[in-house]
């Protein structure tokens, strides 16, 4: 028969290798546990970034129909401008300063608007 010693030290190793076992499963668990969040917060951006570059293009092709519009407005503009430089030229009499600005800014305008619609198209095409 083994002594009450014997008996405790018997016991040693086994407790001792539970507890090893149960803080490995513990470690591992947590693991898990960061494993799910982080794909958790994976899945999140990923939807987040999805939609947003949704609404971009949606805001792109809206843009680009708002942009084709001042492209034509600003061409017709630039019409009506040269046709005042034509009658102003003709009769001979110079336009208003603030007409003539308005005029150059126009073309100036036009350019960026041209900048803007490439752009736009671009980010449309994209995808």
């Amino acid at each position: 028969m083994k002594s009450n010693i014997e008996k405790v030290y018997s016991k040693l190793p086994k407790t001792e290798l539970a507890k090893v076992e149960l803080a490995t499963q513990k470690v591992e668990l947590a693991l898990v546990d960061d494993f799910k969040k982080t794909i958790g917060e994976f899945n999140k951006s990923r939807t987040d970034g999805q939609s947003d570059l949704f609404k971009a293009l949606e805001m792109a092709k809206k843009s680009i129909g708002s942009l084709n519009k001042a492209k034509k407005d600003g061409e017709n503009s630039l019409k009506q401008y040269n046709k005042i430089l034509k009658a102003a030229e003709d009769i001979g009499i110079n336009i208003p300063t603030n007409v003539a600005d308005a005029g150059e800014q126009t073309e100036d305008l036009l350019k960026g608007v041209d900048k803007m619609l490439k752009a736009a198209k671009s980010m449309n095409s994209a995808i």
